[in-house]
């Protein structure tokens, strides 16, 4: 998937079919590109489908019958049984919508519905005072998502990846400034937001990216849109003949379905949209001396990093757990172009070793303290040594659906004798809900710096 961008096509590679500007491609900021299983959990069933090729070829059938709802899969174990000379047949159990929905031209007039549909929520009349941050120092990239806005209405400025250091003096002067990104929400507007950060502006300014969208940057976004539809039309081909020369084709559904929809889905509105912003703040802000942001390797950071990458020191926040699976976090993988930031900030021993073992350069790795856990280290005493028989239990959920669903169920098949003996305290993702089983007593635990 990597090399990809490497096709030649028309006798250039084919990231430089998609300049944006003179040495940066639209390429690095596709989802695409981006790697993440939790934006794109197909990606689980192309590592699942080389699983199987690997039992096919070890069984050696003579026939092999498929029977999925997912016309992906179906067409996948078929064209892998075609390559390996394997007979198969396929029971077709997927609906003629599921077909209809996969068309080219379909996904292109869905594609630009919901754009307009993206736009409209995120549109805001509401403009940015560039007065008020002009002469400052550090810039900060957070998600609005993230902050409690009971809290904010009050005149508290606050942020579950931020507040350690919004405690510190030197977060709580006026030298910096705060762009949030928007993240739609039940009954939480975009304008609802803009309001309830208006309660804090005279201390810490906050704006939305998203305030800086105007009619020139729509029909940008819609011009190298169509661009993109007319060139992937051809290039699909292409595409499918580097995975047939690789043996990859039996991949195929799913790398051109990810591939397409990166170039001309909702996708592509998404990362044109971030980078158009992101650009226009940097043409109006002159002088910023530090741009820190939340570092994941989406499509949007890659527009931030070029935007800012000769006028400011970038310093990549890692402010999660590095999963040793993560194809985001795997530099040759993420790292091969020139525009990267100054720094990455690991929150922990474990996040530093991950990324020397993902081939990060060290002079580039700063090792910090976890900042979500840094005020309940401070109240957890050292000498104090928690039994093996203790009966507290810490629930966490997720972002992800599957992993919450995964938790219910563990929860479901704890013996019941057992649930008198056990204290159980939970901590939700803020964004997700978990529906406890009705016979589970329940602490709600409200402390933002546990995930």
């Amino acid at each position: 998937v990597n090399d990809i961008e490497n096709i030649e096509y028309k006798d250039k590679k084919l990231f430089n079919h998609f300049l944006l500007q003179k040495s940066f491609s639209f390429f690095w900021t596709t989802d695409f590109y981006e790697k993440s299983v939790y934006k794109n959990p197909k990606i689980i069933n192309q590592l699942k489908l080389i699983a199987v090729k690997k039992i096919i070829e070890k069984i050696k059938p003579k026939e092999v019958k498929i029977e999925l709802n997912s016309l992906e899969d179906s067409k996948s174990i078929f064209n892998l049984c075609n390559m390996l000379k394997i007979k198969s047949s396929i029971r077709k159990n997927y609906s003629f919508k599921n077909v209809i929905l996969n068309h080219f031209f379909v996904k292109v007039l869905f594609s630009f519905l919901k754009f307009l549909r993206f736009v409209w929520v995120r549109f805001s009349t509401k403009k940015i005072n560039f007065n008020l941050i002009k002469e400052k120092n550090n810039l900060f990239f957070t998600y609005s998502a993230y902050s409690d806005f009971n809290k904010i209405k009050k005149g508290i400025f606050n942020s579950i990846y931020w507040n350690p250091l919004l405690n510190k003096k030197i977060l709580r002067n006026q030298d910096n400034i705060w762009c949030n990104i928007f993240f739609e929400q039940k009954n939480s507007s975009i304008s609802f937001q803009i309001r309830s950060f208006q309660n804090i502006n005279n201390k810490n300014y906050n704006f939305f990216i998203e305030q800086l969208f105007d009619f020139k940057i729509f029909f940008n976004i819609i011009f190298n849109w169509f661009k993109n539809v007319f060139k992937i039309f051809f290039i699909r081909k292409n595409l499918k003949k580097y995975l047939k020369e690789r043996n990859y084709n039996y991949l195929e559904n799913f790398i051109e379905k990810d591939f397409v929809n990166s170039f001309i889905g909702i996708e592509a509105f998404s990362s044109y949209y971030y980078f158009f912003l992101i650009e226009k703040l940097s043409k109006k802000i002159f002088k910023i001396k530090n741009v820190f942001y939340l570092f994941e390797n989406q499509g949007w950071e890659k527009s931030l990093i070029y935007n800012f990458y000769s006028k400011s020191n970038l310093i990549a926040i890692n402010h999660a757990t590095i999963r040793y699976w993560d194809l985001r976090f795997n530099f040759h993988l993420n790292g091969n172009n020139k525009y990267l930031p100054n720094f990455y900030a690991a929150n922990s021993d474990d996040s530093f070793k991950k990324l020397l073992k993902e081939n990060f350069p060290i002079s580039k790795i700063i090792k910090l303290e976890a900042l979500r856990f840094f005020d309940l280290v401070q109240k957890i005493s050292k000498n104090k040594i928690v039994s093996k028989s203790s009966n507290k239990i810490l629930i966490v959920s997720d972002f992800s659906d599957k992993s919450n669903n995964s938790i219910i169920e563990v929860m479901k098949n704890i013996d019941k004798t057992l649930l008198s003996k056990l204290n159980f305290t939970l901590k939700e993702h803020p964004l997700k809900k978990l529906n406890i089983p009705d016979n589970f007593k329940i602490e709600k635990n409200d402390d933002s710096l546990i995930e």
